[in-house]
């Protein structure tokens, strides 16, 4: 289905024309109420170049939040918890442009009425691309497996819902990370498999508009 929140471009940068005028003036209200988890202000920019509030969000979203685990370089569990203890953030990220596409199975986008119905189908290939995968609804049980070229029962990553995995990359980019995330999106193979296929692709098109409206802070396309 050509729905949203089926994957996004990420970067993280520090400054810029939407910082200034969509982030920082809620700072001050944020810090009196001791808030110290994710903030987003969500926007369009008109034709003439002036951002447009129109959703805040103040918890992780999907799939954001699997994306930009790919950027962060330490323990998130540690860097929660020193965040939280001392109030000091020692967040260290990647600076490269991260895309991030849902790997997903009917009834996506609608809600499932029988989750058991979505439970156990195999899911092939994703073994040898882990470190490009954030694993959301999988489980290893027993399945069948090929042995010296004989069918036998061993591990086999299975899933456990609609919402599969989070397929991430990351590259100097958005052009670069295109490609390399649907090389990963097409070793991962199983029933009824549901992923969109023009993830990133329209910024081809909107990036330029986006610069010389002043957005210097956005990716390269």
């Amino acid at each position: 289905p050509n729905t949203g929140e089926m994957g996004t471009v990420i970067q993280y940068v520090e400054g810029g024309r939407l910082v200034e005028e969509m982030l920082l003036p809620f700072e001050e209200a944020l810090v009196k109420l001791g808030h110290i988890g994710d903030f987003d202000v969500e926007c369009g920019i008109d034709a003439k170049g002036n951002p447009l509030p129109y959703e805040f969000s103040a918890r992780f979203g999907w799939p954001s939040t699997q994306i930009a685990l790919a950027c962060h370089t330490g323990d998130p569990v540690e860097w929660m918890r020193t965040a939280v203890v001392t109030g000091q953030d020692q967040l260290e990220v990647d600076t490269r442009v991260a895309i991030g596409v849902l790997m997903c199975r009917p009834p996506f986008p609608t809600k499932n009425e029988d989750p058991q119905s979505n439970v156990g189908y195999p899911i092939a290939g994703i073994e040898d691309v882990w470190q490009h995968v954030s694993p959301w609804q999988i489980m290893l049980s027993e399945g069948p497996v090929m042995e010296d070229g004989k069918v036998s029962k061993g591990p086999v990553y299975k899933t456990t819902g609609e919402y599969i995995c989070v397929v991430t990359a990351l590259g100097a980019d958005v052009h670069d990370v295109i490609p390399q995330v649907y090389a990963t999106v097409d070793r991962i193979k199983f029933a009824d498999r549901i992923v969109r296929n023009d993830i990133g692709a329209r910024l081809e098109k909107e990036l330029p508009e986006l610069h010389a409206l002043g957005y210097s802070e956005l990716p390269q396309w």
